[in-house]
């Protein structure tokens, strides 16, 4: 299914949305691929990133919050 897509022309987001697609058309073959981006974000807790930024703890608590 990969190799099938357009890597080039599209912008980023229209592949990302083709991909999607694809694997939502496929639930019985890609239906845990598809949650496990979505469990990363739930369980995702170190913001240690954003303390190099201006307003660094505004954007931490944001993105916390944003989680």
């Amino acid at each position: 299914m990969v190799s099938t897509i357009d890597w080039v022309t599209p912008k980023k987001y229209e592949i990302a949305s083709t991909l999607i697609d694809r694997m939502c058309s496929r639930q019985d073959m890609f239906g845990s691929d598809l949650i496990a981006p979505f469990e990363q974000v739930i369980n995702f807790n170190d913001f240690s990133h954003l303390k190099r930024w201006d307003d660094a703890e505004l954007k931490i608590q944001r993105a916390k919050e944003a989680v």
